[in-house]
């Protein structure tokens, strides 16, 4: 899909006012992100895993666009690569205007306070041997925001934003419940006051009863800091929650996006592979019977993936020429588009 293509795209996503380029603060175009495959003696590279492949979109400020999609399908390697935690291969993201994938890492300095990330595994993120004070100084000492003196407030403010208090201050992670590591981790991403957050499923790692409070937190603090969301999950119920626009990816590749309403509409034209994602969560509802599409196989290598659409070796509706060819995305009508070849 061209840069052209793409820009008409989100501006459809965006009907109630007319867009401009000041209205995304994040554009990513033709993003690429290969792992090599070494073997030897000599390491010599004898493959590539193709993680994020060819992906254009764009985010518009203060909003949240959710990616979708089975473990392994490029979500977290695509929410890393943005903030190039992870190098790009190749590909632009423009941020606040400026391409940031091409930018020496000392001029990038400075982005790094305004792009921040919620890891999935808030006990792997935090260190073991620091107490939450110093967590959370650090990097206000590292990017040198704030005068020392009036670092301990400033903490103690960002701690009751997230729910904690000045007694949480002086423990180590270890002494935490799991929702509280998470509002931990939350704090550090926010006490740099960035713009733009990835939140890589922070709720996968807490109990359900835990879940709910988390979401109503980081939807409240976006209201409150006008932030602006990368939410990644593989919940799509989740992600509908949460999100204004909907990604879904497989296999590294983009197969649909659109406004969250068409994935939370009963009937509506969606995906194969989104429509099976829908099939798979449980209703609250034991009178419902509910048909769940079970895809065949197992999701390809990524570093051998299949020709044509990524899809086509599990999609129940494939047909020769999804072997053959890539299928583009192609708007389907209500600001929605999807990549497939037998969307009608």
């Amino acid at each position: 899909m061209s840069t052209s293509e793409n820009q008409t795209q989100i501006s459809d996503l965006n009907p109630e006012h007319e867009t401009d380029e000041t209205d995304f603060i994040l554009s990513a175009r033709n993003l690429v992100k290969y792992f090599p495959i070494t073997s030897g003696i000599m390491s010599r590279v004898v493959g590539h895993v193709h993680a994020v492949d060819d992906v254009s979109f764009d985010v518009p400020r203060g909003k949240t666009i959710g990616v979708v999609g089975e473990s392994g399908c490029g979500k977290t390697t695509l929410g890393r690569t943005i903030l190039r935690l992870s190098q790009p291969t190749s590909g632009d993201v423009f941020f606040e205007g400026d391409n940031i994938a091409k930018m020496s890492l000392r001029k990038y300095r400075k982005y790094r306070r305004q792009m921040q990330i919620v890891f999935q595994d808030p006990y792997a993120s935090l260190n073991p041997r620091m107490m939450v004070k110093n967590i959370l100084r650090e990097p206000l000492l590292v990017h040198k925001t704030l005068r020392k003196r009036q670092i301990n407030n400033y903490i103690l403010r960002v701690m009751r934003e997230v729910g904690l208090d000045l007694e949480h201050l002086n423990r180590f992670p270890h002494e935490f419940s799991g929702g509280q590591r998470q509002r931990i981790c939350i704090a550090r991403a926010l006490v740099l006051n960035p713009h733009f957050v990835v939140l890589d499923e922070p709720t996968a790692s807490v109990d359900v009863s835990v879940q709910a409070r988390v979401l109503n937190l980081l939807k409240r603090l976006q209201k409150i800091r006008n932030l602006t969301y990368m939410f990644i999950s593989h919940d799509l119920s989740v992600v509908t929650h949460m999100s204004d626009i909907v990604m879904v990816m497989y296999l590294g590749k983009i197969l649909e996006i659109g406004p969250k309403r068409i994935f939370t509409l009963k009937g509506s034209e969606v995906h194969p592979y989104t429509l099976a994602l829908g099939s798979a969560l449980p209703i609250p509802d034991p009178l419902y019977e509910k048909k769940q599409i079970i895809l065949r196989g197992d999701v390809p290598n990524p570093a051998n993936p299949p020709p044509g659409c990524r899809f086509h070796t599990r999609c129940p509706e494939a047909r020769q020429i999804c072997t053959e060819k890539v299928p583009e995305l192609e708007k389907t009508g209500s600001f929605h588009y999807i990549a497939c070849h037998f969307r009608e």
